[in-house]
């Protein structure tokens, strides 16, 4: 399972993907050593010399081969890029850059002849998002899904707004849509660079992109919530396959396909952030884990699922309780024996409490569950919004009839996945919270 990428390494993240797109225009020194300062401690320090930024930008290049690995021109490319290893140190500092870039003068010649067909193109594909958002929407509000009916009423207005600047673009600078098209056309062709969660919503790239990222299905994809945490090529290629209609289960199972260490990688990986955060919450989970690990290797998947989903929960009521410790406003307790939970309301759309500018306790209201924590309290705004919106929704669906032995037909061995990679964000949430792992699934 490619997830947890650890800092200090070559390997390229989501976060690291995005920063390359939004820096090509960077000579090529100082576009290495920010690179470098994205992936490596002290940076500064460690590549000094123009030798050692040379050596870093080959190690770059021969480690994330996925980025050239779809077209024979990349491959071409990167090829001809490694075997320049006995060239001058700035040289291949260049030719990093420009194989990052992938396009010539030539090309941004010719994608200026094709400007108004684009546009024509980009308002019949919003116009089909719309239709189908619409009728996503729909379905959502039809089965009681209030989150995921929210998601997709706000995904609307996105796609409207897209659709506006489509029309503008009418306006604009030829040369400079030109080359924000061939930027394009070099990201889509290398397709696991394509920048889903990063795009600008004000230039040419950003249209394209934003069109991909405002997908309906994307709203409902099940791995949306680890983004962050599994290698950027595998994780679109999983999103495409899932607007393309595979089912849940099979994207679940095809994540974790092939890889030998699926059980105790993930069982290290878990221990360990269970030990970064030990020190702050006194809640030792190792037995679980362990437990989750056992299960997992014996194919016993409905008890994997369902430590995982409780492990889960647990992690978000620690969370809310340590907050809550520290002075941000969870919840009261009362009753005899301080078992009542009553929510300090939040409101995640304006990120402040709902009854006035000081925070103040619902004594008629309670707090049952840790969806119940997330959605009426600020830990809430305190998650990732991927983490939030799965939480909420598929989890809870999926948890209340697992735990109900509502299983008729199930993939339960997709469930078991699935309730690892939420005990996984949960518990890396928190760490990342506390300050114990760095963002883009560093641990």
């Amino acid at each position: 399972m490619s997830i947890s990428i650890s800092k200090n390494t070559y390997t390229l993240t989501v976060g690291d993907d995005a920063w390359i797109c939004d820096h090509l225009d960077l000579p090529p020194i100082d576009f290495i050593r920010g690179l470098l300062r994205q992936r490596f401690t002290g940076s500064s320090r460690r590549f000094r010399s123009l030798h050692s930024l040379a050596d870093a930008a080959y190690a770059f290049i021969k480690e994330n081969d996925w980025s050239f690995s779809q077209r024979d021109i990349d491959r071409s490319a990167r090829e001809h890029f490694l075997a320049m290893r006995e060239r001058s140190s700035r040289q291949m500092l260049e030719e990093f850059l420009l194989l990052w870039r992938g396009y010539t003068a030539t090309d941004v010649m010719k994608a200026k002849t094709t400007l108004r067909e684009d546009r024509a193109g980009w308002l019949k594909d919003v116009e089909r998002a719309i239709a189908k958002n619409n009728h996503l929407k729909r379905r959502a509000i039809e089965k009681g899904r209030v989150n995921r009916a929210h998601e997709l009423a706000m995904n609307e207005k996105e796609l409207e707004q897209i659709r506006q600047l489509i029309i503008r673009t009418a306006d604009r600078d030829p040369d400079l849509l030109a080359r924000q098209k061939v930027s394009f056309a070099v990201l889509y062709r290398r397709k696991a660079a394509l920048r889903f969660f990063y795009s600008s919503p004000h230039d040419y790239l950003g249209v394209e992109t934003a069109l991909e990222e405002k997908n309906p299905f994307g709203v409902s994809f099940p791995l949306r919530f680890m983004s962050r945490f599994i290698v950027v090529g595998e994780y679109l290629r999983l999103r495409r396959k899932w607007a393309g209609g595979s089912p849940r289960g099979e994207i679940f199972l095809d994540l974790v396909k092939g890889d030998p260490s699926e059980g105790s990688g993930m069982q290290e990986r878990l221990l360990e952030l269970n030990r970064k955060i030990l020190s702050h919450f006194h809640q030792d989970r190792s037995g679980p884990i362990q437990e989750i690990e056992k299960c997992y290797r014996q194919k016993c998947f409905l008890a994997v699922a369902l430590v995982g989903i409780t492990q889960a929960e647990g992690v978000i009521w620690d969370f809310a309780s340590y907050l809550n410790g520290r002075n941000i406003r969870v919840f009261k307790r009362s009753g005899k024996d301080g078992r009542t939970y009553h929510p300090y309301p939040w409101d995640r759309t304006l990120s402040r409490y709902r009854r006035s500018n000081h925070p103040r306790w619902d004594s008629s209201g309670r707090l049952t569950s840790a969806r119940a924590v997330l959605q009426q309290t600020r830990v809430g705004s305190i998650i990732s919004p991927e983490l939030y919106s799965y939480f909420v929704d598929e989890f809870y669906d999926d948890r209340n009839n697992l735990a109900h032995g509502r299983i008729g037909a199930r993939n339960i061995e997709a469930d078991a996945i699935a309730a690892i990679l939420a005990f996984y964000a949960c518990l890396h949430e928190v760490a990342r919270y506390l300050g114990e792992v760095r963002d883009g699934g560093n641990t």
